[in-house]
């Protein structure tokens, strides 16, 4: 099943099913200055594979809207998939640092690396939520950041330690 997405700007909308990028590309030709059209691409690009174009793009979506952390966490994988772990690990650190709760710093770093394939290291960032009382697994297994490691059996097994 195609998932779309809905992207609106200004006086057009684009519907682009993101396993396809022409969508995005059209809404960027229509209005090539809208920073979030490239911010789009990055992102389905990124899950294309496409790591590079990705890359570039959401650092061009940076530079010209400034610093959000789930753009953040998304170019720190990207950059983790180039190799590129200095750069991954100062994203990160970026985008921990514009999180103001220290919960919500934990599950950025769990979201950048389930989204990165890493199920053992997303583990580890979640459970000191577990005391403050902050880990909703229902809520994590819904979570679409966590579709890489969905199989994983060290996730499978965080997951059904709240059934027990």
């Amino acid at each position: 099943m195609a998932v779309n997405t809905l992207v609106r700007r200004k006086d057009h909308v684009v519907v682009a099913e993101n396993s396809d990028v022409t969508g995005f590309e059209q809404a960027i030709a229509a209005d090539p200055s809208d920073p979030e059209y490239h911010n789009n691409l990055g992102v389905t690009l990124n899950a294309q594979g496409r790591l590079a174009e990705a890359r570039s793009l959401l650092q061009r979506y940076l530079r010209e809207s400034g610093p959000d952390p789930d753009s953040l966490a998304t170019l720190a994988v990207i950059e983790t998939g180039l190799g590129d772990t200095t750069a991954a690990v100062a994203t990160m650190q970026t985008a921990r640092a514009l999180v103001g709760e220290s919960w919500k710093k934990s599950e950025l770093e769990a979201r950048i690396y389930a989204r990165s394939g890493n199920a053992a290291a997303a583990v580890a960032a979640l459970r000191p939520l577990e005391s403050e009382g902050k880990l909703d697994r229902a809520v994590l297994r819904a979570d679409p950041a966590y579709v890489p490691i969905a199989t994983d059996p060290a996730w499978v097994g965080f997951l059904a330690e709240g059934s027990r």
